[in-house]
């Protein structure tokens, strides 16, 4: 069979596939985020059904899906509503940044990874898993930590 319709074939396996998890979600009163957190293990590398020929495609809709997040968010939140925001929970973010950020940058320090890596570990603690996350930090690699992409 042809490259392309195979590569069409798949993807449209998956958004039937994520289609129907959300209409399960709905039909059982969960929000669909984590039964397509599921689904996303059931596909691709590691998963129980590989996806071979849309790899390429995935990876930049990831890209585009990530900056269409940040997007969303800004045009949900006014300015002032990012201030008023930060003048409420600074204190949980300064405590965020001695619990978790300080250690994460210690560790990065004691594994060699010099400054980059540990300005970068703690800033994205779940990107070194499987996953959407590590889908959407391809920047480990150019960074030089030696984590392979």
């Amino acid at each position: 069979m042809d490259h392309t319709a195979l590569s069409l074939i798949e993807l449209g396996a998956v958004f039937f596939g994520l289609g129907a998890l959300g209409r399960l979600a709905g039909k059982i009163g969960l929000s669909p985020i984590p039964l397509y957190l599921l689904g996303g293990l059931c596909f691709g590398s590691g998963g129980l059904i590989p996806l071979t020929d849309i790899g390429g495609f995935t990876h930049l809709a990831g890209e585009i899906g990530v900056v269409l997040l940040l997007l969303l968010l800004g045009l949900e939140y006014s300015a002032a509503e990012l201030f008023t925001g930060l003048r409420r929970s600074w204190t949980a973010g300064l405590l965020d940044i001695v619990l978790n950020a300080a250690p994460g940058a210690a560790v990065a320090l004691i594994l060699g990874w010099g400054p980059v890596g540990a300005m970068g570990w703690p800033a994205s603690p779940t990107s070194r898993r499987r996953g959407s996350s590590r889908r959407c930090c391809p920047t480990w690699a150019a960074w030089g930590t030696g984590r392979p992409r």
